[in-house]
């Protein structure tokens, strides 16, 4: 899901509802959101089991393994 869509979404819900987060499509777990994270990066966004990392990381791993920072796109992530 790209932010515009969310933010489509949310805009059709009364501002003031709880956000809960749901663990997978099966309904498996459920939790509150604390917040957002909108400077993480992520080398594989559309996998299911997606690898997520602060900018400080991504920024060690291109100068200590010589690792194309254009390679991680940049992901929003809620907590």
């Amino acid at each position: 899901m790209k932010v515009r869509e969310l933010i489509e979404q949310l805009q059709k819900l009364d501002p003031e509802l709880q956000v809960i987060k749901q663990k997978d499509d099966e309904g498996n777990g459920f939790s509150q959101i604390y917040g957002l994270d909108g400077d993480a990066y992520s080398p594989n966004p559309d996998a299911y089991d997606a690898e997520v990392y602060a900018s400080d990381d991504v920024d060690e791993m291109v100068e200590e393994y010589e690792e194309d920072r254009d390679s991680y796109k940049r992901v929003v992530v809620l907590y």
